[in-house]
């Protein structure tokens, strides 16, 4: 037998007349979204470097695909052409780009509340390089050495048509220097079509301090095409020095190419004078998007009256190319490079870069670089 007690039923009443009816549930807002696909002049999907705009706001984590590879260092994106990007409120900008030889695009999107915008953006190709003759090659590249989708995303999006990634990067710290490749695939080059080549049997050897005095550090080399690594017994922040792990790697790797990463370090003058050096950067690390950034790090120098050595405005632009036309005019047969630093550096793959003409490839190397005449790009002009 059920007993109804008179204030049991009170109190329940008054529970449900408290609880809010199911019309009375807030409303949650539907997400303003922006679904982009990026085509090539025939249509197809292309890979591209992008970013979204919303006020004073840059998005560069895109909702989908998750094999897009955002860079925080840069505030950007590359995908394999296709991107989702849920937006706050304000007015919306799609950016896409595509290395040096594609218009940038800027195109403004209307998106109302709740609401799913969908944009193609075509991209427009001003130039066309290699019908011409020449490729490009990004010869500072720290970002996907271990994952080769990434590399190739990279190398297609940021349209760069050498890679030579860096597996190894020793500082002479604590590291272990290694003396084989994670395995024989790092031998090889990943070929991704006609136009794009990819290797990964190249290390970079850095030594260099942020505070230290002018000529105090040795500076930084790049090692590409070796057959294996080079290493040595004892090493540290300031030996052995660059110019004699270039001659080790010189005997076991004999078509190996080294370059500088910028003429002002002291291990570069060195370097160069005992014919150890294949190439030196010229369009370098340190040239950013609207700015670039400060000498310093041992850098030799200053060079010119009224130049210091943290090398602020143009005074870098100005010194690394007086350095090398120094060099020059010194005798020395030296080809010039570019590189971005991507995975250190607030740049995009490729946005400093050279190129060579007609490239020949062999497992990755550069048959002419060797004293060949190049032509670099620096900033963007837009």
């Amino acid at each position: 037998m059920t007993h109804n007690h008179p204030i049991h039923t009170s109190l329940t009443l008054l529970i449900l007349a408290a609880l809010p009816s199911p019309s009375a549930a807030p409303a949650v807002a539907a997400e303003r979204r922006v679904d982009v696909r990026v085509v090539d002049e025939q249509g197809n999907l292309t890979p591209v470097r992008a970013w979204v705009d919303v006020g004073d706001t840059r998005l560069f984590k895109p909702a989908a695909p998750v094999t897009a590879t955002p860079y925080a260092r840069d505030s950007s994106f590359s995908c394999d052409g296709s991107f989702t990007m849920v937006v706050p409120d304000g007015p919306v900008v799609v950016h896409v780009e595509k290395g040096k030889e594609f218009l940038p695009m800027d195109v403004e999107l209307d998106v109302p509340d709740g609401a799913i915008a969908t944009k193609t953006i075509e991209m427009q190709r001003w130039i066309n390089m290699p019908a011409a003759g020449w490729y490009s090659a990004d010869l500072h590249v720290h970002l996907g050495h271990d994952n080769p989708r990434i590399l190739e995303q990279l190398s297609l999006a940021d349209d760069v048509h050498l890679i030579p990634s860096f597996t190894y990067w020793l500082r002479g710290r604590g590291e272990t220097w290694q003396v084989a490749w994670p395995d024989k695939a790092y031998n090889q080059p990943i070929v991704i079509d006609d136009y794009h080549i990819i290797t990964r049997n190249n290390l970079e050897i850095e030594r260099i301090a942020g505070k230290a005095a002018p000529g105090a550090t040795i500076g930084a080399t790049f090692l590409f095409n070796l057959t294996q690594p080079v290493t040595a017994k004892r090493y540290g922040e300031h030996f052995p020095a660059d110019a004699q792990l270039c001659r080790e790697a010189r005997r076991h790797s004999p078509r190996a190419v080294f370059d500088s990463d910028k003429p002002s370090w002291a291990e570069s003058v060195v370097g160069v004078a005992l014919g150890m050096l294949d190439t030196i950067q010229v369009c370098h690390n340190h040239y950013h998007r609207s700015t670039t950034t400060t000498g310093g790090w041992g850098m030799i120098g200053p060079l010119a009256a009224g130049e210091s050595n943290a090398a602020g405005g143009d005074g870098l632009f100005h010194r690394t190319n007086s350095l090398y036309y120094r060099f020059l005019n010194c005798g020395f047969r030296l080809g010039v490079s570019g590189g971005s630093a991507i995975g250190v550096m607030d740049l995009p793959t490729g946005y400093n870069r050279v190129y060579a003409p007609r490239l020949t490839l062999t497992l990755g190397r550069l048959d002419n670089l060797n004293g060949a005449t190049f032509v670099q790009t620096g900033m963007m002009p837009w």
